[in-house]
């Protein structure tokens, strides 16, 4: 019986002692841990502590360059392709002699993909980078897992506060671990969907016939010049025949002008030789 005693003694005690970690003071680190964590290096390894495997984050990304004759007919054809892959084609854009596509990959299926786009046309330059965020990933995923129970905790001891100093603390603290737990989550959540899909960018041209362009805008200069020459010579022309015109009908109507005041007629100079004549005899 006093066996049974102590025990339920000792077992009050270490509950008791839980309790204690609530302590306003310590708000902060309710819930936090430090995790040590190390890549694994392989495609998929059992992490040291945890028991289960995960597997290695790569993001993959690339560009190819293609010549081709014929531009036509591509887009569906990369597109289709694509598809076939459960991938995405979430941009396109087509000029005169350029067609560039966007292409979005499970990045699972990203190498075999790459296989099967030798197929669009003859490749000129590829480039394909791989960025191993393994320990980012999972890095990230604990601290996201981590602030969660730690906000968990907060929001447990804001029920058992009981005065207004604690409530507002303790408020104030779950705002601040609010918000960096969905800095967090974003954070996760982009490096997730940049490890789960590649992104794929595809340049197709027209290939460029130097010679055959070359005798081309020759021979279209020398066009434009002769119809610019032409065009001179008629526009001269036109210039002449409207000068001559306008001047025939300028000389033309001077010459009444003059025939009329000054010449036989002279009504102009009658009039001022009238006026003469009247001042003298004054």
């Amino acid at each position: 019986m006093k066996n049974v005693f102590i025990f339920i003694l000792l077992l009050f005690l270490f509950s008791c002692s839980d309790r204690s970690n609530y302590n306003i003071g310590d708000i902060e680190r309710v819930g936090e841990k430090k995790v040590q964590y190390s890549a694994p290096k392989n495609n998929s390894e059992t992490f040291k502590g945890r028991g289960v495997k995960e597997d290695k984050k790569i993001i993959k990304n690339g560009k190819i360059e293609y010549v081709v004759n014929n531009l036509s007919g591509i887009e569906e054809n990369v597109s289709g392709k694509v598809k076939g892959f459960q991938g995405d084609v979430f941009s396109s854009n087509l000029s005169n002699n350029l067609l560039i596509i966007n292409v979005k990959i499970p990045a699972e299926k990203f190498e075999d993909f790459l296989k099967e786009s030798a197929s669009f046309g003859k490749i000129i330059n590829k480039y394909v980078s791989y960025t191993d965020t393994t320990k980012e990933f999972y890095d990230l995923k604990e601290r996201v897992e981590n602030k969660k129970i730690h906000l968990d905790k907060i929001r447990r001891y804001l029920k058992e506060s009981k005065n207004i100093d604690e409530i507002l603390k303790v408020e104030s603290e779950i705002n601040r671990v609010t918000d960096e737990l969905e800095s967090l989550e974003g954070n996760y959540s982009g490096l997730s969907d940049k490890t789960s899909y590649s992104l794929l960018l595809l340049e197709f041209r027209l290939p460029f016939k130097f010679r055959e362009r070359s005798v081309i805008s020759f021979m279209q200069n020398f066009k434009d010049l002769y119809y610019n020459i032409i065009n001179f010579f008629i526009i001269l022309i036109i210039f002449i025949v409207y000068f001559t015109v306008i001047s025939t009908v300028l000389v033309f109507f001077s010459g009444v002008v003059y025939y009329i005041g000054f010449g036989k007629l002279g009504i102009i100079k009658k009039y001022f030789k009238k006026l003469s004549l009247e001042k003298k005899k004054k």
